[in-house]
């Protein structure tokens, strides 16, 4: 599927409940920013495919999720070309067991060994 978003306003949602955002913005080509800095990940179980094949998506703030019980992170922003950063520095990835893809085809990213 392909959405034609240019925006999207989630910054408030109360994310609490949710186990699963799986596909969340898949394909959606048109988006440039996702403000998800605020939101409570700490129920969220799978994150595969979440921001897939968004390419000129420049900016995700994902530095204060809670990801303790997240078991699936594949292909999480793959095929997202203008993303430049992204810091997971405090991510608790304990319980990952799926990153396959996790950035494939993140040509912004920096590369290293």
């Amino acid at each position: 599927y392909n959405c034609d978003l240019t925006t999207l306003d989630v910054s408030n949602w109360d994310t609490s409940n949710v186990t699963g955002f799986t596909g969340f913005v898949y394909s959606c080509t048109p988006l440039t920013t996702l403000d998800v800095s605020n939101w409570d990940t700490s129920n969220v179980i799978n994150f595969a495919s979440f921001a897939r094949n968004c390419p000129n998506l420049t900016a995700l703030d994902v530095s204060n999720w809670n990801t303790s019980n997240a078991a699936s992170m594949g292909s999480f922003i793959q095929d997202c070309y203008s993303l430049t950063t992204l810091d997971a520095s405090n991510w608790d990835t304990s319980n990952v067991t799926n990153f396959s893809n996790f950035a494939d085809e993140c040509i912004s990213f920096p590369q290293t060994g």
